[in-house]
């Protein structure tokens, strides 16, 4: 090494020569460090970028070539080739190696998508979602009219099926009848409350997906409801020649916090089916209490119901379906009994109260339903009144009932039947009329229809509550749309109460001897 001379002498040691060659190196040197640098701030900042590790490789060249150009430096006064010589070698390798790197990326990069190509692909797909918007607002219309149609026509099918119920709880009145108007009564009346259960599957099915459905929970005897669903059943079951069981299983909460309404409407549907699909044997609900899961609150009961039958059976390749709307399985032929809308709705129930309603089934070995829902163990509500009696009439002075409805043979329905009970009655065919007749004769109480043409009930209502003369008289709200936004709606203005059309006589009694504190007779 010693023989090697300083590169310096190349220079002839002249300084201008030698201090140029020296700054340029430099210069070039300390560029060459500051791009790596750069290189790993971008990387860091950017770790999404695709090929990081090029840019790391291109950084080592960039590194290894600025470390040349320091040895030139270097070697002026210090003859050190071989490291020089040696530093070169490993910038040639590096360099050689991003070479190659960088052929077989291009065809690669080629591939990312220019800026222009970016800006095409997001306009398409900003006017993608400006269509998927469109389609919302237009789904959300029509689902908005489907709603507004099926609570019309609920107004309309319950308005005559108001008069044909109504007729027959009246004529089923009359113990004069023989027993073969009687079956003909009770099979116009069985035919009614069917027609009635068809158009309120269709309305519940309507909330459930427009997620407008309301679940109402109060304390209920499970042993009650129970037993009043086993009883329908039983009739049903008994018809057919089946044998019907309740089985109620040890440790049950007596009372719990539930939408009785609602609940018994699955079981209903759910046993409804049984029967309908099974031709001999048994149907069977069992209800049993399960451990509590994991995470489960204080205070919660977690309940299995279950229905078994020996009917038909169901196909694996049947058993999803069966679960939506307009789906039936099974025996064409059974089919006509129902509009398939049953364990569609039972099934969104059930996952609405937070649980799962689910089936086991094979053909010609029957069906288990059966779902778990947790429910909140309530305290023991108050015994339930005794079995409804049939009213023949009141004690005490005669009462003046004011009947307001723009449909006539609604007016009639409630003049026969309050007439038959000793009522006078009074009729109005709207608003205007309703309200002059309150405040000239002062009836005892008024049943208002709801929907009217002109003055609707809710402002009659208003205006009657607004009157001295008027102010405290017992008002019945009667409407063929039966919501709960109805209900809460009339009572917000000050109706005493809440009936839905077709008008249960029960019901309707029962409000009026509570607002009118009468002492039925039979």
């Amino acid at each position: 090494m010693d023989s090697f001379m300083p590169h310096g002498h190349c220079f002839l040691w002249i300084p201008s020569i030698l201090w140029t060659s020296v700054i340029s190196d430099a210069l070039i040197a300390l560029a060459y460090l500051t791009i790596p640098i750069s290189l790993v701030y971008f990387i860091r900042k950017r770790r999404d970028m695709p090929f990081d590790w090029m840019f790391i490789a291109f950084g080592v060249f960039i590194l290894a070539c600025g470390a040349t150009h320091v040895m030139d430096i270097w070697v002026i006064w210090r003859p050190d080739y071989v490291v020089a010589v040696s530093l070169k070698a490993i910038t040639a390798v590096a360099s050689v190696v991003t070479a190659i790197a960088m052929v077989r990326l291009i065809p690669i990069a080629l591939r990312i998508p220019s800026p222009a190509q970016l800006a095409a692909v997001n306009a398409e797909l900003q006017q993608a979602n400006n269509d998927l918007r469109a389609a919302m607002e237009r789904a959300e219309v029509a689902n908005r009219a489907k709603s507004a149609f099926l609570a019309a026509m609920s107004h309309e099918l319950r308005t005559p099926l108001n008069a044909i119920l109504g007729y027959t709880q009246i004529l089923k009145r009359d113990k004069s009848l023989t027993v073969p108007q009687q079956t003909g009564i009770s099979t116009i009346q069985q035919g009614g409350q069917h027609l009635l259960a068809l158009i309120n599957d269709v309305l519940d099915l309507s909330r459930v997906e427009a997620g407008k459905m309301e679940f109402h929970p109060r304390p209920v005897r499970l042993g009650d409801l129970l037993s009043v669903v086993a009883d329908i059943m039983r009739v049903r079951a008994e018809q057919k020649h089946l044998y019907f069981e309740l089985e109620l299983m040890e440790g049950l909460p007596q009372a719990v916090s539930v939408d009785e309404t609602r609940l018994r409407q699955v079981l209903l549907n759910l046993l409804g089916n049984a029967v309908k699909f099974t031709d001999c044997g048994a149907v069977r609900l069992r209800v049993s209490p399960l451990p509590a899961a994991t995470g489960q609150a204080a205070g919660m009961a977690l309940l299995r119901f279950e229905v078994i039958d020996q009917g038909v059976g169901i196909a694996a390749e049947q058993q999803e379906a069966i679960f939506r709307p307009f789906e039936q399985a099974g025996d064409p032929s059974r089919r006509a009994g129902g509009t398939g809308l049953g364990l569609a709705i039972s099934h969104q129930l059930v996952r609405l109260m937070g649980g799962a309603l689910r089936v086991d089934s094979a053909p010609g070995e029957g069906s288990r339903f059966w779902f778990d829902v947790p429910l909140p163990v309530a305290d023991v509500p108050g015994a339930q009144a005794a079995t409804e009696h049939i009213a023949t009439g009141y004690a005490g002075p005669r009462k003046t009932i004011l009947v307001v409805d723009d449909v006539a043979t609604n007016r009639a329905l409630m003049r026969d039947l309050l007439g038959s009970l000793g009522f006078r009655t009074l009729e109005a065919e709207n608003g205007t009329s309703a309200l002059m007749q309150a405040q000239a004769l002062g009836p005892d109480m008024v049943l208002l229809d709801m929907v009217m043409p002109g003055m609707d009930g809710i402002e009659t209502m208003r205006r009657l509550r607004a009157d001295a003369r008027t102010a405290a008289t017992p008002v019945l709200m009667i409407s063929a749309s039966s919501t709960r936004e109805e209900e809460e709606r009339s009572l917000e203005v000050g109706a005493n109460a809440f009936l839905s059309k077709p008008v249960n006589q029960h019901d309707l009694l029962r409000e009026i001897g509570a607002h009118l504190k009468l002492a039925w007779t039979e």
